[in-house]
């Protein structure tokens, strides 16, 4: 099974784009489970977001890590995108390159359409 981490922004810009965010992720790992999750930090970040009740009631579908953590969001990622069989998807151009040069494979949105594994 894999697990994929969500970051706030790549959420968003997936309604604001209207990508098909299950469907894109169903054609990426078609081969196996698929467990979409975000951080209790990434709900905290969305309340105040414009665009925040409709990707709130996106994440009803996924799977909450509660982390009770004071840290961003963008360090949660970095620390659980090292765990076996995980993907952090962002749209965060800095967060991107970090992830990248620890090795974790990172998804992010092409052309407004459609994901990609980087």
């Amino acid at each position: 099974m894999h697990k994929i981490l969500l970051d706030t922004d790549f959420l968003l810009q997936c309604i604001r784009w209207k990508v098909d965010l299950f469907g894109e992720l169903e054609r990426l790992f078609l081969d196996s489970n698929i467990r979409i999750c975000v951080f209790d930090r990434t709900l905290q970040e969305l309340a105040g977001k414009k665009d925040s009740q409709l990707a709130l009631a996106f994440t009803k579908k996924m799977d909450i890590i509660t982390t009770g953590s004071d840290k961003p969001a963008d360090d949660l990622l970095l620390e659980y995108g090292h765990e076996p069989n995980t993907a952090v998807a962002t749209q965060d151009r800095a967060l991107k390159e970090k992830l990248k040069k620890a090795g974790m494979p990172v998804i992010t949105i092409r052309k407004q359409r459609y994901l990609v594994l980087l």
